[in-house]
């Protein structure tokens, strides 16, 4: 059995930190083989041989997969990436390992083979390796980070153990790295070499040691979907200076390196900030002001969006207006109107809170707030207008003043019993089915 452990001495080319198996571990798994149990003896490799199996096999394995939940082009994605499937034995090879398989995951078997057609290959022994090698570093469901990322399956664990080797250089601890992990388990799948590269991009954008903090509590801030960390180093790196030679805030490229805006080259970035430029009549100084605060912006195509300004005209704001409010509100050039959930909030803005279109230009802010949150500072305030505790002034108008203030700012400043309600997810779902019919179903 392996057993791991913080060593304290200090090794040739391994960091002192790092973990160290106290053992040679052996080749992970053989790629035929489905269990810890003996390999069967198989007809051929598919792509080995060049003797494609019989249609009737074909249709066999294929429908033992359609019986999971897979489409038959999912299917068919699957048999392309790893086709040796196609030469097991149904009923000794594939009909086990699926069954071995479902009893991990469960429903999840469908999503883990699409993210790696080869799982069926890996065997017990294999994932229980991998398993106490997860728990030992202090990451607490090992189970779902394999199901996020089972590429890992393909991995010696010494090998997966270079990647945290390489985290802890950043003077993290190993309860951070595992917390990383869980966050981005993809890191584990990328070269050491790379990945100490990528962590020296970040903490040279946010002027810092690679030892700091602030490195790691960046990369934990990326959006799980984003392939920030996939992306490659030149590009990043490209993009990182001509932001900052555009004189975008450190602030600014750190949320752009975390949306991974970076992954364009400087060339598109110029050329979509030019169009911004031209759309908006911006000068340097509102345009950096774009960049800074909403720098996802650039991932739009420049034909989006001018689709979402005219969608914005559309609603009865006039070109200028719209600019106007693009630059002092740049998450409108993201906002798509034609969307249902859109489309529910200009109802709530024009219909129930009755904002006058020339109240919006003013407060441009009110048009990205959460409709839950929208609606329930509305009822605080009409329950308070009703009261005659407004002292004559329009709950409308002050919604749109104080939409920018925080939701504790705003329960502070409003002195009633039920102030407390803003905070309460049950009151504002409460809120969007009083409102928003289509909400009652909620």
């Amino acid at each position: 059995m392996l057993t791991f452990s913080a060593h304290p001495c200090s090794h040739a080319g391994i960091h002192t930190r790092c973990l160290h198996l106290s053992q040679p571990m052996r080749h992970p798994f053989n790629r035929n083989a489905r269990s810890s149990a003996k390999v069967p003896s198989l007809s051929g490799s598919a792509g080995g041989s060049g003797i494609a199996p019989p249609a009737t096999q074909q249709q066999a394995v294929s429908q033992e997969f359609e019986q999971l939940g897979l489409s038959k082009k999912a299917v068919s994605t699957i048999l392309n990436k790893y086709p040796t499937y196609l030469n097991w034995d149904i009923e000794h090879d594939l009909q086990p390992a699926i069954k071995q398989w479902h009893n991990e995951l469960g429903p999840d078997l469908e999503k883990a083979l699409r993210r790696n057609a080869r799982l069926l290959s890996c065997t017990v022994t294999d994932r229980q390796h991998l398993y106490s090698w997860l728990l030992s570093i202090g990451v607490q469901d090992p189970q779902k980070l394999i199901l996020r990322e089972p590429r890992l399956l393909r991995y010696r664990v010494k090998g997966v153990q270079d990647k945290v080797n390489a985290l802890m250089t950043t003077g993290s601890s190993l309860q951070q790295v595992a917390g990383l992990l869980e966050q981005h388990p993809c890191i584990l799948l990328m070269q050491p070499q790379t990945l100490r590269e990528k962590l020296d991009l970040v903490a040279q954008m946010l002027e810092v040691p690679v030892t700091s903090s602030d490195v790691l509590e960046l990369v934990m801030r990326v959006n799980s979907s984003c392939c920030l960390l996939n992306s490659k180093l030149e590009t990043q790196s490209e993009g990182m200076a001509f932001l900052q030679k555009m004189g975008v805030s450190k602030k600014g490229r750190a949320k752009a390196l975390r949306l991974n805006v970076c992954r364009l080259s400087p060339y598109e970035m110029k050329l979509r900030c030019q169009h911004l430029t031209d759309r908006l009549g911006l000068n340097t100084g509102s345009l950096l002001r774009i960049l800074s605060n909403q720098p996802v912006v650039l991932l739009l195509q420049p034909a989006r969006i001018d689709i979402n300004l005219r969608r914005l005209e559309a609603k009865g704001f006039r070109a200028d207006q719209v600019q106007s409010m693009a630059t002092r509100q740049p998450s409108l050039l993201t906002a798509n109107w034609d969307t249902a959930l859109q489309q529910e909030k200009w109802y709530v803005l024009t219909s129930v809170v009755h904002v006058p279109l020339d109240r919006l230009v003013r407060s441009p802010t009110i048009l990205s707030v959460g409709l839950d949150n929208l609606l329930a500072r509305w009822e605080i305030l009409s329950q308070l207008a009703s009261a005659g505790l407004l002292k004559g002034v329009s709950p409308t108008d002050i919604l749109c003043s104080t939409i920018s203030s925080s939701t504790k700012v705003f329960a502070k400043a409003w002195d009633c019993p039920d102030r407390h309600l803003v905070f309460d997810e049950s009151f504002k779902k409460a809120c969007l089915a009083r409102y928003v019919p289509k909400f009652l179903d909620v």
